[in-house]
């Protein structure tokens, strides 16, 4: 599962707080200015123009001119509404003619849309940091929690795991729109963990299942989801943004793409009873434990794991070192596209590279390539540090979006099509996005952001080397008496 994704809000949570540690040390007082808005003559200032206000991070901070709104062009809410339903006759018509990935892809996207569409809300609930920071991790919490027993569940089960977590995806928005508290949205939040569990991982499943007997249409199926999963990553905070101060019509406007959705789920999914019966009699022999030992299957996790933490790690350190640079606002957004859109471009590449190299290659050289990029950074050159968020965000989307076209092959050659792989796949992602942001701002801040690149750097390089090693010595395996078996062994003496 791509990076970026899963624990955005949480990112946001690090770099918002790095970035207002960095203002508070300038001496300037964010929130007196906050609190001047909503007492000044200028009347009601709307949530989108509170956040399009400028603040400068100078040193000399403090000794600004009074509050003044800074004047943005923004979108009328009629605008937003009726572009809002023309999207939505659109996705009707997508989700109509469309194949079966196309409608798995959806699904995936519009889950992952609701999942980040959160991270521009939360600030509108509670200004708290730490609650913030539980509002959106939540859903990934309990993700992980019900792995072990959703698993079993998938096998047999995809179209119907689909159809239950798009259900609850849809009543989950329903209840958004309808309260807006905290803790009501809270207990939303954990509940859409299910609904993530049950669409994501049935959907991968699914797929893994409907193309069970070509490769090829097996990988570009699994980059199609992934690439569907990053597009809801991105557009999610997006929407989010635009209609912070109509919260309310977005999560209508989602209800219903999903409840179109939900349809087509119900009445326009193949038909996989022939399979199901010999599929449950396979899952019945596989467990988690099995599948873990299993180095095909281990390995590429691992892979994915060390790949999204990196990621994850530059989402919550890069925007504070670059205020420590002195970046503005426009150069850091425009730095951290190197670590998104490469990402999107190479998983949607993945079908194409798998046609040129094995997959196990494909990852080996992703992991080398991210490494590598990240070892080269060091000092405040610009080039260096754009070099590190392109190549890792090139090496996450490549075993992003290898790795469950690998594991898919790997269920179908030897677990009769599990879709279980897919569950550990996801928990490995969910960890990442936890794992990674601690590690990279406990590293810098007791050592650099240049030493958290190198660390992960080296991780990477190190297991490229690993899988390298593990690949060779497959290629030419060792006889018993440990010569090479292409080589015919002598005789025994009879003397």
């Amino acid at each position: 599962m791509p990076p970026l994704r899963n624990l955005l809000g949480l990112w946001a949570f690090l770099a918002i707080s790095g970035t207002a540690s960095k203002v508070g040390g300038a001496g300037y007082d964010v929130s007196a200015d906050c609190h001047s808005c909503y007492s000044s003559d200028a009347g009601n200032v709307t949530a989108v123009e509170l956040l399009q206000t400028h603040v400068d991070l100078s040193s000399n901070g403090a000794q600004h001119a009074p509050f003044a709104p800074v004047k943005e062009w923004t979108t009328s809410p009629k605008v937003l509404r009726v572009s809002g339903g023309i999207l939505l006759v659109c996705l009707l018509f997508v989700l109509g003619f469309g194949s079966t990935d196309i409608l798995v892809g959806v699904a995936v996207f519009l889950d992952l849309f609701m999942t980040t569409v959160l991270t521009p809300l939360a600030p509108t609930l509670t200004a708290d940091y730490q609650l913030i920071a539980l509002l959106t991790s939540s859903k990934n919490i309990v993700t992980c929690l019900i792995a072990p027993f959703t698993g079993r569940f998938i096998d047999g089960n995809e179209a119907k795991s689909m159809q239950l977590g798009m259900l609850c995806a849809m009543f989950c928005t329903l209840s958004l729109a309808a309260v807006k508290d905290y803790w009501f949205w809270l207990a939303v939040r954990c509940l859409s963990g299910c609904s993530t569990a049950a669409t994501v991982w049935g959907g991968f499943a699914l797929l893994n299942q409907v193309h069970s007997d070509e490769a090829a249409a097996r990988t570009r199926a699994m980059s199609t989801a992934t690439v569907s999963l990053y597009a809801g990553v991105i557009l999610g905070p997006q929407a989010g943004g635009l209609f912070v101060d109509d919260s309310g019509f977005l999560f209508l406007l989602l209800s219903g793409a999903q409840l179109c959705t939900l349809f087509m789920l119900l009445f326009r999914l193949p038909d996989l009873s022939q399979q199901k019966q010999t599929q449950t009699d396979h899952a019945a022999k596989v467990g988690m434990m099995s599948l873990i030992m299993d180095p095909d299957v281990r390995n590429p996790i691992i892979a994915l794991f060390l790949a999204l933490a990196f990621i994850a790690a530059l989402g919550s350190t890069a925007f504070e070192h670059m205020v420590r640079l002195g970046y503005g606002q426009m150069k850091q957004n425009l730095t951290w596209l190197l670590s998104s859109v490469p990402a999107i471009l190479f998983a949607c590449l993945v079908p194409a590279l798998r046609s040129l190299v094995e997959g196990q290659t494909l990852q080996i050289l992703a992991m080398f390539l991210g490494g590598a990029s990240a070892l080269l950074c060091f000092g405040s050159n610009y080039i260096l540090l754009a070099l590190a968020l392109f190549g890792a965000s090139v090496a996450a989307g490549i075993v992003d979006g290898n790795t469950p076209a690998m594991l898919a092959d790997r269920s179908q050659e030897k677990y009769g099509g599990t879709g279980q792989v897919f569950v550990l796949s996801n928990v490995a992602d969910q960890i990442a996005f936890v794992l990674g942001p601690a590690a990279g701002s406990i590293v810098c801040q007791h050592a650099s952001f240049h030493v958290m690149c190198q660390s992960f750097g080296a991780c990477m390089v190190l297991y490229a080397l690993f899988l390298s090693l593990l690949t060779l010595m497959e290629k030419t395996p060792i006889s018993k008496s440990g010569k090479d078996t292409g080589v015919p062994s002598e005789a025994p003496s009879t003397k």
